[in-house]
């Protein structure tokens, strides 16, 4: 989503706060009126606000939009990243075997793990999981939600924090379909016995993901994690 105008924000904040506003009601007394009515009139392009007589108030996508700025200083607010893990198992009586797949593009390139999928828009996490699994490595299944995980990854270099990412892990029992990858990641089934060898170096949260899934009781578990990083 392209980032707006300081002017642009202020617009939707003032409006944010009323059901409808006069064009003085939101003019800034020191602006210049062309100024002014280039970002208003980006905005009524863009499909955030419309104008009905003299009033200017938010459309819907407006009302969305303008509910992530941080009212106290005006921008965006920065939040945590929504998404799926998929962790699939192939198992027979003889062996058991996971999904993991090798990241092609940062952050976190060449890392291996769970692959993940983000949801889009009005999509629920469950339908966000069955749709990855198979747009990532053309597999079908059934999602079963076994755990939610919170995890708030910091540099081990630098102590920032360069990832808040809030993760719905769902599990996919033999899955059908011919694996293929993509240009995000090479996919590969993996063994049981193979898993600590091949997967490496791992992506921050594969360990504890990886245990949770072995563990799973059919009591879906959440936690909330601190971890570090020196591959992002």
């Amino acid at each position: 989503m392209k980032q707006l105008h300081d002017i642009q924000l202020k617009i939707l904040r003032d409006l944010l706060f009323s059901d409808a506003l006069r064009y003085a009601d939101i003019k800034p007394t020191d602006m210049e009126n062309s100024q002014f009515v280039f970002h208003l009139e980006k905005l009524i392009e863009a499909g955030y606000i419309e104008k009905a007589d003299t009033l200017y108030k938010l459309t819907d996508s407006g009302k969305e939009y303008a509910n992530r700025i941080d009212t106290d200083i005006v921008k965006i607010a920065q939040q945590a990243k929504v998404t799926t893990i998929l962790c699939a198992i192939r198992q027979t009586s003889a062996e058991k075997e996971y999904l993991v797949y090798k990241r092609l593009k940062n952050p976190f390139f060449n890392c291996m793990g769970f692959p993940t999928e983000k949801p889009k828009w009005g999509e629920t996490m469950e339908e966000a999981a069955k749709r990855g699994l198979m747009e990532e490595a053309n597999l079908a299944g059934e999602p079963k939600l076994f755990a939610i995980r919170h995890y708030l990854v910091y540099s081990k270099q630098t102590g920032e924090l360069v990832e808040d990412k809030l993760m719905h892990v769902f599990m996919f029992l033999n899955p059908t379909g011919d694996l293929v990858g993509n240009l995000e990641g090479d996919y590969q089934w993996v063994k049981e016995e193979d898993i600590d060898k091949v997967v490496q170096p791992q992506l921050v949260e594969f360990a504890e993901i990886f245990k949770a899934l072995n563990d799973f009781q059919d009591v879906v578990t959440f936690k909330e994690l601190k971890v570090t990083t020196s591959s992002f």
